[in-house]
């Protein structure tokens, strides 16, 4: 019986951690959030569901964002293969509800295809009958080419909680520290 609910409980984590899909936001996490900053208010409580925001523009989304009263508490950023906007959606969803951000705003740009060959071993069994009867056999390995093209992207990924009305106050005169984009060097 033991083994039994052993073999259930062991299924049952393989099943799901097969299910979850790794995207790097959460590997490449990198946390600015300072203990004690914010009130317990200001972060996603346990029956809230965070705002995803998808843009082609993430620096000026970010920035307006902020303009808005908000705080970055975290960045994550990696290059992967083209991932739907379902599954960056669902691990967005699931790292905001485990870094407590209420707004999480991403987005994706293509950055280069990588191909390449790679081999495919095949095991060839042969048998032949001998002069006295007996039945031989050996293998031979023959190999076979197959070509491959992936897309790759980076994605990034801001987490943003709001200000609580104390510390605006701090924010009030309206000046920030930050690096310029040749854009705004332009204007």
């Amino acid at each position: 019986m033991k083994k039994l609910m052993f073999l259930i409980f062991f299924t049952a984590f393989l099943f799901s951690s097969c299910v979850t899909t790794n995207t790097g936001f959460r590997d490449y996490y990198d946390s600015w959030d300072y203990a004690g900053l914010f009130p317990q208010e200001s972060y996603l409580a346990e029956n809230e569901t965070p705002v995803i925001i998808k843009t082609d523009n993430l620096i000026s989304k970010f920035r307006e964002t902020l303009s808005e009263w908000y705080w970055c508490v975290g960045y994550s950023g990696f290059n992967g293969v083209d991932l739907s906007e379902s599954e960056v959606q669902a691990a967005l969803e699931n790292l905001c509800k485990e870094k407590k951000a209420k707004i999480a705003i991403w987005s994706k740009t293509y950055t280069n295809t990588r191909n390449g060959v790679y081999s495919i071993p095949h095991t060839n069994y042969h048998s032949y009958t001998g002069s006295n009867g007996l039945i031989h056999s050996y293998t031979t390995t023959s190999y076979s080419t197959q070509s491959y093209s992936v897309n790759r992207y980076d994605y990034s990924a801001y987490f943003l909680i709001p200000m609580t009305d104390e510390s605006k106050m701090l924010y009030m005169p309206g000046i920030t520290v930050a690096d310029l984009t040749q854009s705004d060097r332009d204007n």
